[in-house]
């Protein structure tokens, strides 16, 4: 018997119906347009760091590396191949570079990462179940792997007996109220001004200046997962649910990807609104190419993970192949620029991380 265990048949509903029947631990969905979507729940172990607390040592990164099986082959044809699903919040940042604790945290939590070794990829009118088959070891098994895509093939299969789930365009949520932001606009002010005076100094060369908005809610997360998917389509959709919480992201921007050796990111800086018109639309696009400012934005971050890039590539291989492209999303356009490089030797991509 091989493994991973696969085993492909015709999608018996939605993929919302089929992953509301997963159990309610630790369930997660990649979604995006042009994207498979991938379910699954249940990760054969956690790897997790909370705010407060002793040292922590073994560090993050050494405890994911004893954790993380080795796979073989993932053959993944682009999915997701099976491993560790997470979060990772601002503040795990700060002790890299030398920054107190945050003395307000964000929610949620600090790191938390779910090692998944049995999903399910939805394609057009198919799903292809996957099981590795971890056990307690760490070790594939092929027996498990069996077991569990069985198990897993059977709870989608029961999605086409079960009631669907509201649409959530059918569905009449509380209206939100106004949001709490993190920041008044005169304190807003403030910051920048002493911003400005950092640049003046030449502490900084730049910053990034944001502010949190926390609106209480009665929805539950999935629903507005759902709402998120219909209303503002983007690559990289993600809901997971963590011990503290569930973090959903809609975000059109690729942070980092590791394929093998070879490192891509691909920031975003400068947006403009769509327009209906075809004409409008398009003058909308080249004035966001022709905005000095918004160019000058790209230029610095694309300067920025040059330079990331160069702490942990081979020296000569990182390169720009696009800079200031025009990329168009439902409701926006955005400046997008590509940033490549090879890991160096010794590295791996939890230190491009």
């Amino acid at each position: 018997m091989s493994i991973p265990r696969r085993h492909s048949f015709r999608r018996p509903a939605d993929v919302g119906a089929c992953f509301r029947t997963l159990p309610a631990e630790h369930r997660f969905r990649l979604a995006g347009p042009g994207r498979p979507d991938v379910i699954g729940a249940e990760p054969r172990a956690i790897v997790s760091q909370r705010r407060t607390g002793g040292d922590d040592a073994p560090s993050l990164e050494e405890r994911l590396r004893a954790t993380l099986p080795r796979i073989p082959d993932a053959r993944a044809n682009g999915a997701f191949p099976g491993g560790a699903l997470g979060v990772l919040g601002y503040e795990f940042g700060y002790p890299r570079v030398n920054l107190p604790p945050d003395p307000r945290p964000a929610p949620g939590p600090l790191a938390w990462f779910g090692v998944y070794d049995t999903f399910a990829t939805f394609r057009e009118d198919t799903v292809e179940v996957v099981s590795w088959g971890l056990d307690e070891s760490g070790r594939f098994d092929a027996g498990l792997a069996l077991r569990r895509a069985k198990e897993l093939e059977e709870r989608l299969r029961g999605a086409a007996a079960g009631p669907l789930p509201a649409d959530p365009e059918d569905s009449a949520p509380d209206p939100l109220p106004r949001p709490v932001a993190s920041l008044v606009e005169a304190d807003h002010a403030e910051r920048v001004r002493e911003v400005l005076a950092a640049i003046r100094r030449g502490d900084v060369y730049q910053a990034n200046l944001t502010v949190r908005f926390d609106v209480p809610t009665r929805q539950d997360a999935l629903s507005l997962f759902e709402t998120l998917l219909r209303d503002n389509p983007a690559p990289f959709a993600t809901y997971l649910e963590t011990d503290e919480g569930t973090v959903i992201s809609c975000s059109p921007e690729r942070m980092l990807a590791a394929r093998g050796r070879r490192l891509t990111t691909r920031p975003i800086k400068g947006t403009a609104p769509r327009a209906a018109d075809a004409e409008e639309d398009a003058r909308l696009a080249r004035r966001l190419l022709e905005s000095a400012k918004d160019r000058a934005e790209l230029l610095m971050i694309t300067d920025l993970e040059r330079n990331d890039f160069g702490r942990v590539c081979r020296i000569g291989s990182v390169r720009v192949p696009e800079l200031l492209t025009c990329e168009s999303y439902p409701h926006v356009h955005h400046l997008v620029s590509t940033i490549v490089g090879e890991l160096a030797p010794g590295r791996d991509a939890l230190d491009a991380l």
